[in-house]
């Protein structure tokens, strides 16, 4: 068995903290991890991070863009994508299972304008 997916965010941490990152960076990133950890062991994923594929993370992905918005969807995408490229850099993995895929489509949201007699 290779290392979970709770236990290298101590060192991630650690090392987002180390290149100053914000606390908020730092929240946005653990709690992406936390949220994946905990959809693939509701779902009987592996939580093994060698044994994460593509297709768990796609299977996250949509459940995020159904229950909450496309924008923290894609939050969670990006903060996932850091930690798996952290989780290379470190060794802890050959290649991400992020590494072929895209970023969910964000739509643009049309901004009500006032008309000038409102005013």
């Amino acid at each position: 068995m290779g290392i979970s997916i709770g236990s290298p965010t101590l060192s991630w941490k650690l090392s987002l903290r180390s290149a100053n990152r914000s606390p908020m960076t730092l929240r946005s990133y653990l709690d992406a991890v936390e949220r994946l950890r905990k959809f693939l062991e509701a779902n009987g994923m592996p939580l093994d991070i060698g044994r994460i594929q593509k297709g768990h993370i796609e299977a996250f992905i949509a459940d995020q863009m159904e229950t909450c918005s496309p924008a923290a969807a894609t939050v969670r995408y990006r903060s996932l994508q850091q930690f798996f490229k952290w989780a290379v850099e470190e060794d802890e993995l050959d290649d991400s299972p992020m590494r072929k895929m895209k970023a969910p489509n964000v739509p643009e949201r049309t901004v009500p304008v006032i008309a000038e007699d409102e005013i």
